[in-house]
C-alpha cells in the first residue's frame, strides 16, 4: 500500500510542475520517486488506476492557483477532504512541510485510522501524532490487533472450522466488498489470503478518496 502514496505524490509533483511549467528534468524525477516503495501484489491495476485518478483530481481542483505554493497548498486542503482525515490527523501532519511526507501522513495515516475504527475497543491500540507522521509500524499494530480479536471470536466459537470462520470475520470486520473478497477467496495460503485483503482494504479507502475528490462543487 506504501506504493499508492509515492505514484500519488509522483502524480501530484508531475502535475503542479507541469502546470508551472517547470523543468522537465524535475518531473522526470518526481516520476521516478514514484515508482518506489511497496508493491501491491493483488490489485496493482486498480491501485495504479485510482491513485491517478486522485492525482489528476488534484490537479483539476487545484491547477488554477497558479504559482507552485499556492497550488501546494491547495494540494493539502484537498488531501484532507479527499481522505477525511480527522482533526487530529489534521494537526499530527500541519508541522510537516514536506509534501512529501505530508501525502503519507495524510494518506496512509488516514488509512490506519479507518481501519483502527474497525477494531474492537479491547483490542484497538492508541493512535499517537508519531503514528500518522510514520504509519507503517502503527497499521502493523492494527494487524496483530485485528488478527487477536478475529481469532478469539472464531475459537470462542467452538467450531471445526476455525480457519474458514478466519476468513470470512477478517474480510467482514474490515468491510471488504464482495468483488474485492472473491478474488482473495481463491488464495490457498493464509499469508497470502491475509496480504490481499489488506491490499483490498488499501483499495477501497483510496476510492473513497477519489470520489469525494470528484465531487467537487463546478
Amino acid at each position: 500500500m506504501y506504493r499508492s502514496a509515492n505514484i500519488l505524490l509522483g502524480i501530484i509533483l508531475v502535475l503542479a510542475l507541469a502546470a508551472c511549467q517547470s523543468a522537465s528534468t524535475d518531473g522526470e524525477t518526481a516520476v521516478q520517486r514514484s515508482k518506489t516503495g511497496h508493491d501491491e501484489r493483488y490489485f496493482a491495476t486498480e491501485y495504479d488506476a485510482v491513485t491517478r485518478i486522485i492525482g489528476e483530481e488534484l490537479a483539476e481542483n487545484c491547477q488554477q492557483n497558479g504559482s507552485l505554493p499556492a497550488m501546494q497548498k491547495c494540494f493539502r486542503l484537498k488531501l484532507v477532504e479527499a481522505f477525511n482525515t480527522p482533526a487530529e490527523g489534521q494537526r499530527a501532519c500541519a508541522p510537516l512541510t514536506a509534501i512529501d511526507p505530508y501525502v503519507e501522513c495524510i494518506s496512509m495515516g488516514s488509512l490506519a485510522a479507518d481501519m483502527r475504527s474497525k477494531i474492537a475497543p479491547s483490542n484497538r491500540p492508541a493512535m499517537q501524532p508519531t503514528d500518522w507522521r510514520k504509519p507503517e509500524p502503527f497499521l502493523k499494530k492494527l494487524v496483530k490487533g485485528l488478527a487477536t480479536g478475529v481469532i478469539d471470536l472464531c475459537l470462542d466459537q467452538k467450531t471445526a472450522e476455525t480457519r474458514s470462520c478466519i476468513r470470512q470475520e477478517m474480510p467482514r470486520q474490515l468491510e471488504i466488498i464482495q468483488p474485492l473478497r472473491r478474488r482473495c477467496d481463491k488464495l490457498g495460503d493464509d499469508g497470502d489470503y491475509s496480504e490481499c485483503i489488506g491490499e483490498a482494504m488499501g483499495l477501497q479507502f483510496f476510492h473513497r478518496a477519489a470520489v469525494r475528490l470528484s465531487m467537487r462543487d463546478v
